[in-house]
């Protein structure tokens, strides 16, 4: 194992580059980032990527792409500080077989930490493609979304006002109408103290809950590869007859 845990340096690193929001201070601290942030992620990514190519083989690993930038683009935002003050890792797949998404993630906030699963930058034509898997394939879509929260995880999104219409009676009797009314939604940990991630014993918490949502995120691959290609879901007996 390679991550020996992230420490009260990182916190006060994050602070302090957003706090001074300069330059000067970002490349007189250089080497305080590169030992205390970006090391610290390398050595996370690097222990989780077995889980992940497990559950993917086609999941991004490198920590180049995997890592956040320290440095924001703030030309079309309102918040025009150079540096951030958060720092995360995502695995997806590369960009020509992204779709959109889904990808994993573990992130150190303001507040605190958190890990999960991401459905990211979903339009709403892959929501609607979901919803019409929910709708025709209720029991599948259950068995992959119930264990989520019965593992101790999150479902966060939002919702549209007026339920969308064509939900299946099916659906109904399962309670899929959460799923089914997202506009967009993220699975993840509930928000976890600093010093959640300051032991290296996070990564079999992280590893854990990764092949937990596993089922669910090789679902959304499923459904976004058929929207992709204009071919109609197959009806199948179980996610896991699904070709990786």
């Amino acid at each position: 194992m390679q991550f020996k845990g992230f420490s009260k340096k990182t916190l006060e690193y994050l602070h302090n580059v957003r706090e001074n929001d300069s330059k000067v201070w970002y490349e007189e601290h250089r080497e305080d980032y590169k030992k205390y942030v970006r090391q610290p992620f390398e050595d996370l990514i690097e222990d989780l990527s077995p889980v992940v190519r497990e559950i993917d083989p086609q999941i991004i690993t490198r920590p180049s792409k995997c890592l956040s930038r320290i440095y924001r683009d703030s030309r079309y935002t309102k918040d025009k500080h150079l540096y951030r003050d958060t720092a995360w890792l995502v695995f997806h797949r590369p960009a020509e077989h992204m779709l959109e998404g889904p990808g994993f993630f573990a992130e150190i906030m303001r507040e605190g930490t958190r890990y999960g699963m991401g459905a990211f930058s979903y339009t709403p034509k892959e929501m609607a493609s979901m919803r019409n898997y929910i709708s025709e394939n209720p029991d599948l879509f259950y068995e992959a979304v119930a264990p989520i929260e019965a593992g101790g995880l999150r479902v966060v999104g939002e919702s549209y006002k007026r339920m969308p219409s064509g939900l299946s009676e099916r659906a109904k009797e399962l309670g899929l109408e959460k799923w089914y009314a997202f506009k967009f939604f993220y699975i993840s940990s509930p928000i976890l103290p600093h010093e959640s991630f300051f032991s290296p014993g996070i990564v079999n918490e992280i590893s854990e809950k990764y092949r937990l949502l596993a089922p669910f995120y090789r679902l959304l691959i499923e459904i976004a590869q058929y929207r992709a290609s204009d071919e109609p879901l197959p009806p199948k007996n179980t996610i896991e007859s699904f070709e990786w």
